[in-house]
């Protein structure tokens, strides 16, 4: 797949909606949020956007394998070990690290259950939440990270290995799955199956995003944005848009509605949006800039580690008061304590310093030997 700029950029915008959603809704301030932003699913549009990039992205690089293989030019198995090596390449070294040295300081961090470990470790915290009916404290955000494993397990597969003329059956199929289970979780299952609501976690229930993503990258692979699909996607994230919009504005969340609706409705405006950042226009040009493009290059640390941040600011602050350190002459400490709106721009200054070490020293130098297992 080429590369586009403006991609990253709109991981960066993703990221940070989760990232409010969080820092300013959930955990630190939320009483002191206007009450209409409590109303839009901040999260939901991150997670999804992320999902819908990944099958887009994913299946285009599938599909140039399909057709080295095709053509001779790569076996099967070759292009099996490529794409999972650069996938653990990419996502397994940060994570482990991370959730090592978590464990490690979680008792002076926060309160956690050593026995959702195996579940952490697995990638299987979105079953942990599904399977136990409960939250599991600021590791919650690794359930999005383990449904985009779970999908890079099988995905491949199906692309590789169905023939091309089913393939635009299989990448609608998933779509449907996606939808029809959430109808099937919220009208149709027993409390034992329905666990709560927890079901929104559960790998299925998040097809039809991957597939819509999946859906576009088929259509430009195979010449088919014709103007007449344009025209559909454009019209189909319009009207998805203003349903949106009224759902939000009527309806108090989380309803079933929201549930079943929500991510199909994101997932087909952002197709929308891909759709306009692949082409060179003003609105394009906005996303190359540098500083959103970088931030989207980082935008999996500035993910992983942001719910973690808050806990380790707030220790380390107390250390410093106790201990009376401060920076070299000035009146200020090194972790200064701020309240409100300051609070989360000290926590996004650090993420942002903390994510930008990690790339450097870690995320950056290990990507470069994806460069030793290419296509």
């Amino acid at each position: 797949m080429k590369y586009i700029k403006s991609l990253d950029s709109l991981r960066a915008i993703a990221v940070f909606a989760v990232i409010f959603d969080h820092w300013a809704l959930v955990y630190e301030h939320g009483n002191n949020v206007p009450s209409f932003l409590h109303t839009i699913p901040f999260g939901t549009i991150g997670v999804t956007a992320f999902f819908v990039l990944s099958g887009f992205l994913i299946t285009g690089i599938l599909l140039d394998s399909k057709l080295m293989i095709e053509s001779k030019k790569l076996s099967l198995k070759k292009a099996f070990k490529i794409f999972y090596i650069r996938r653990t390449l990419r996502i397994f070294p940060i994570y482990y690290i991370l959730l090592i040295a978590l464990l490690i300081f979680a008792p002076y961090l926060f309160e956690f259950d050593s026995k959702s470990s195996l579940w952490l470790f697995s990638y299987m915290t979105n079953f942990f939440l599904y399977f136990k009916a409960d939250w599991i404290g600021r590791f919650l955000p690794l359930w999005s990270l383990a449904v985009e494993e779970q999908f890079y397990l099988f995905w491949p597969f199906l692309i590789l290995l169905v023939r091309p003329k089913y393939l635009l059956t299989s990448i609608i199929s998933l779509i449907f799955i996606g939808v029809f289970s959430r109808i099937y979780f919220e009208y149709l299952s027993s409390p034992s199956v329905y666990r709560g609501g927890f079901y929104i976690f559960t790998t299925p229930t998040c097809f039809d995003s991957f597939g819509l993503g999946a859906l576009l990258t088929y259509f430009i692979k195979n010449n088919m944005m014709t103007d007449k699909i344009k025209a559909i996607l454009k019209y189909s994230s319009i009207v998805s848009f203003v349903i949106l919009i009224l759902i939000i504005s009527l309806l108090k969340f989380p309803t079933p509605t929201q549930n079943i609706g929500y991510r199909f409705l994101i997932s087909v405006i952002t197709l929308q949006i891909i759709i306009s950042l692949m082409n060179t226009n003003k609105f394009s040009k906005l996303f190359e800039n540098p500083i959103t493009v970088y931030l989207g290059k980082i935008s999996y640390s500035l993910y992983l580690f942001h719910n973690f941040l808050p806990n380790i600011y707030q220790k380390l602050n107390s250390y410093f008061i106790n201990k009376d350190l401060k920076i070299p002459y000035t009146n200020y400490s090194w972790f200064p304590y701020v309240g409100g709106g300051k609070q989360f721009f000290i926590y996004l200054v650090f993420l942002i310093i903390l994510s930008t070490i990690s790339w450097f020293l870690i995320e950056k130098p290990i990507n470069k030997l994806k460069n030793k297992f290419e296509y």
